[in-house]
């Protein structure tokens, strides 16, 4: 998730600028609290892990 990994889950013309990844990355499946997934493909904004759960619930805050 963020938008420089493989997009947001979303409809890719609202959200993903066109573009979501097709396959599976083994190098984003490792997520912790703290990490921060960028909202803008510049990396000015992004949401900050918060909360998780591994497979079942991620909460973030920006």
């Amino acid at each position: 998730m963020g938008t420089d990994r493989a997009g947001c889950y979303s409809w890719d013309r609202l959200d993903n600028f066109g573009r979501s990844a097709e396959s599976i990355h083994p190098e984003w499946q490792e997520i912790a609290i703290g990490d921060r997934l960028a909202a803008k493909l510049d990396g000015s904004e992004w949401w900050e892990v918060a909360a998780l759960e591994p497979e079942r619930f991620l909460g973030g805050r920006g």
